[in-house]
């Protein structure tokens, strides 16, 4: 039921594992476990030749993370050097294991519970040719670990088109999906075309972090050569299990062209012209853009046209007449001038849009005797 997994081994150098009793050991390996059934847990870990000093710790989180949770961990020394005993968690050796109490024991009775992975650590495995035995009891039931997930990833931040004045101090952050035991990650960040000799193009500030103390999970990018296309590669490594995924991004920074103007007409009823899903109403307006061509400074004219106005002129009406225009019907009782009437444009586009205002006046045409 348990499993060895590899770790981030550096025979000969100190720190297999960080932030733990057992210091800076090295030669070191750890088992993964998984809980299926809650209870009690011990064990006890035996040097096949009695020469090898083992010390251990128990977690909750893979010993490459950050936050490995350890609840049980012991690095005592021999009570009869140079010969080196038992060791591990127990609450009664004598009665469980059939061995004498020791400063080697963590005196004591772990919990795991259902669902839960556990780690076990072992310092100096690998480094005293001894090999050990290694026996558990207790009420829970452990079963395979959990499988591992695939690990992926993907860049967040601008994409696509920068001008120039965009393109400095531009942050572009991991985001990893699927993350699994621990959180324990390196990044290694690359810009194509990045340094050339003399002539930096693309300068990447907090650049790798080669070891999981010092992780760089987002970094500020100066894109330095407009008309140059860049492309980021983001490599993330799970220490713990040594999962590597790969994310990449491009972005183009674009030359500066000559500005532009551009005017539109509309028509006096509409109050404004939408362009680029943004409505502009009557006037100049100073616009920034940026197209695969480059960035360009556009003044956005919208001009409408006048009030369109067709004079009828004077309508006498009798008591029995009425006048009809565009569906309306008027008679001498509405005396005045009128001003309401609208006849809708006919067009797609201005001026043939545009609506026409109607004036006309009403002149009752009869005898007041």
């Amino acid at each position: 039921m348990l499993k060895l997994v590899s770790c981030r081994f550096r025979p000969g150098l100190p720190d297999d594992m960080r932030g733990n009793c057992v210091g800076t050991e090295t030669n070191s390996q750890w088992y993964r476990f998984r809980c299926v059934s809650s209870g009690s847990f011990e064990f006890m870990l035996t040097p096949t030749g009695g020469g090898a000093n083992y010390d251990f710790a128990l977690m909750k989180q893979c010993p490459c993370s950050g936050n490995p949770q350890i609840f049980f961990c012991n690095n005592a020394g021999p009570m009869n050097p140079p010969k080196f005993g038992e060791t591990g968690i127990c609450f009664d050796p004598p009665a469980t294991f059939g061995v004498p109490y020791s400063f080697e024991f963590a005196i004591a009775t772990a919990s795991l519970v259902a669902g839960q992975n556990y780690y076990l650590f072992l310092n100096n495995t690998s480094g005293n040719g001894e090999g050990f035995r290694l026996m558990m009891v207790g009420s829970a039931e452990i079963g395979p670990s959990q499988p591992q997930h695939v690990l992926t990833t993907t860049l967040i931040g601008k994409d696509g088109l920068l001008c120039p004045c965009e393109a400095f101090g531009m942050l572009i952050s991991k985001l990893l999906f699927l993350i699994f035991f621990g959180t324990d990650r390196t990044y290694l960040w690359e810009v194509t075309p990045g340094f050339s000799g003399q002539n930096i193009i693309a300068d990447i500030k907090n650049y790798y972090g080669p070891t999981a103390h010092i992780r760089y999970d987002e970094v500020n990018i100066d894109f330095l050569q407009p008309g140059t296309t860049y492309n980021i590669k983001c490599t993330v490594k799970d220490e713990c299990t040594g999962t590597i995924a790969i994310a990449n991004k491009t972005i183009k920074v674009l030359n500066y062209i000559p500005d532009k103007d551009s005017t539109f007409r509309i028509c006096w009823e509409d109050g404004y012209y939408t362009y680029n899903n943004v409505a502009y109403g009557a006037g100049a307006h100073e616009l920034d853009r940026k197209t695969n061509e480059g960035c360009y400074h556009l003044t956005l004219n919208i001009n409408p046209y006048d009030t369109y106005v067709k004079e009828i002129g004077k309508i006498p009406l009798c008591r029995t007449q009425t006048y009809g225009i565009c569906g309306s019907n008027f008679d001498y009782k509405d005396e005045g001038i009128h001003t309401e009437i609208l006849v809708l444009g006919k067009g797609l586009k201005p001026p043939q849009s545009c609506d026409t205002s109607m004036i006309f006046e009403i002149i009752p045409f009869f005898s007041r005797a």
